[in-house]
């Protein structure tokens, strides 16, 4: 199925009329976020982007570092960081400690998420430059023998992007498809858009036909499809479980709903920072969908046994888990 790729772009919302500013303060707020408030950001978007661009690879993260450290003190009392700070004790109590001490984990997380915003402009540098270690490719091309289709799941971890950028490229699964979630601004779905297309990212906004579209990807042409399993869902990170049951949807069910629909086999794969400018991505050995039981039984057993290769990974690399701030655990 040849889909194009301007397929990968985010649909855009109505234009606002005019009119809507005679329908009261609420059509005037519309009309101004519409017109005025979002091209506002997407001009600073686009102007901080393309100058980032610009800068020494050395330099990069270590201003998205200052940066976020600006971020830490500016957010020190909002309520996502208390519920954020809750949810590293929960975590550890739960899961057992990780590498970064708990009441390291929140500093060292600002930092690292200013240097993934931040690396977004130079992320289609990365692997030609020789920024990207990749371990475990054994178990890439072991997966790509098999002659069946193969599902990459990662998870939000350092710069989940150039999991993104070194999966599509010419050397692993160019012909490879995924799914993203848009952001709510027009025009930074657009950067997203372009950026992508600079390495040949595929992946599909959600929607009535990516659905279809992912599964014959798998079934009938037995590709290779690339999902994040720790996405955002019902308002919350639903994977890994750190000792919550199995969800009853989100893209950890969906991934194992696929694996079982087309005979996928599944490959686990996480990238994590080492130094300031150089990511240790790793591919680990292939996994297989449990088959033995009924339907809901196969996927809560996947799910767990998926579980059981990531939560350790997340857990001990808190500090690099961009989705700790969607985190919500009782």
């Amino acid at each position: 199925m040849t889909i194009p790729f301007s397929e990968t772009r985010a649909p855009e919302p109505e234009p606002v009329p005019l009119a809507a500013l005679a329908e009261g303060a609420e059509g005037r707020k519309r009309w101004r976020a519409h017109w005025i408030w979002a091209p506002l950001w997407g001009l600073y978007a686009y102007s901080l982007h393309y100058g980032l661009r610009l800068l020494p690879p050395i330099l990069t993260p270590r201003v998205g570092a200052r940066l976020g450290r600006i971020a830490a003190w500016h957010h020190r009392k909002a309520k996502f960081v208390g519920r954020m700070q809750r949810m590293i004790q929960l975590i550890h109590k739960r899961s057992g400690a990780g590498s970064t001490p708990a009441e390291a984990v929140l500093p060292a997380w600002f930092e690292h998420t200013g240097r993934a915003l931040v690396e977004f402009a130079q992320v289609d540098r990365f692997y030609p430059r020789g920024d990207v270690e990749v371990v475990g490719r054994e178990h890439f091309d072991a997966a790509m023998a098999l002659g069946r289709p193969v599902i990459i799941t990662g998870v939000h971890l350092a710069n989940w992007e150039a999991l993104i950028a070194l999966v599509f490229h010419r050397d692993f699964a160019p012909d490879a498809r995924g799914v993203y979630q848009p952001q709510p601004n027009r025009f930074e779905n657009r950067m997203v858009h372009w950026v992508r297309k600079r390495h040949g990212g595929f992946m599909l906004p959600p929607g009535p036909k990516t659905a279809f579209r992912l599964m014959s990807k798998l079934k009938d042409e037995r590709g290779v499809l690339l999902l994040f399993i720790d996405e955002v869902h019902e308002k919350n990170i639903q994977f890994p479980l750190f000792g919550r049951p199995v969800p009853a949807s989100g893209n950890i069910v969906n991934m194992a709903k696929f694996a079982l629909a087309t005979d996928a086999i599944l490959l686990p794969a996480f990238n994590v920072r080492v130094k300031d400018t150089s990511f240790r991505l790793t591919f680990l050995p292939p996994v297989e969908a449990e088959r033995s039981g009924s339907k809901n039984e196969n996927i809560a057993v996947t799910v767990r046994r998926m579980n059981a290769i990531y939560e350790p990974i997340v857990r001990d690399h808190l500090e690099q888990w961009y989705m700790l701030a969607e985190l919500r655990m009782k």
